[in-house]
């Protein structure tokens, strides 16, 4: 068995769009879009974002979708057809798990957002060590180190060996 793990964001989930009432939104094009991904949240079974052909605009899709952090977890009535609930589950259960590189940085600091799996395929392979690197480097400059050494109780003298040739 096969299971594609994705960011939260990517899928939607189904309590804003069951908050919404059936009827008109008006005749903005975003309004057409929220009707649109309302209609086509209860006929998909993944609510991938990727699924939804033609897509829509970011801000018609933060309208019906929920981030992490005001998710209610458990509590919330909808969990049992919650599209990242389900698509959890569902990697739990795989021999094989496809994700992309941001997934895959995020588990490599440390972070658990995947599960255990005989493998992984990586969506978008080409962009990972760019990507992991990008999480993982933190870049330090002159000053921070002048600024380092001045706290640690370095002599004067030992401060202006890290100075670059040339400066005082």
């Amino acid at each position: 068995m096969c299971a594609c793990v994705k960011p939260r964001a990517d899928i939607r989930r189904r309590t804003r769009c069951s908050r919404a009432p059936p009827g008109e939104f008006g005749a903005s094009a975003v309004g057409e879009e929220v009707v649109r991904l309302r209609e086509w949240a209860m006929a998909t079974d993944t609510g991938d974002r990727d699924d939804l052909v033609p897509g829509v605009s970011e801000r018609a899709w933060r309208q019906v979708s929920v981030a992490k952090p005001e998710c209610i977890g458990a509590k919330c009535p909808m969990r049992g057809s919650c599209f990242p609930v389900l698509a959890r589950e569902a990697a739990e259960e795989a021999d094989i798990v496809v994700t992309n590189h941001s997934m895959l940085g995020v588990q490599s600091t440390g972070t658990p957002v995947l599960p255990e799996s005989a493998a992984f395929v990586v969506d978008e392979a080409h962009e990972l060590a760019d990507r992991v690197t990008g999480q993982l480097t933190a870049s330090i400059s002159k000053g921070d180190v002048s600024r380092l050494s001045g706290c640690s109780g370095a002599s004067r003298s030992s401060r202006r060996s890290w100075r670059t040739p040339g400066t005082k």
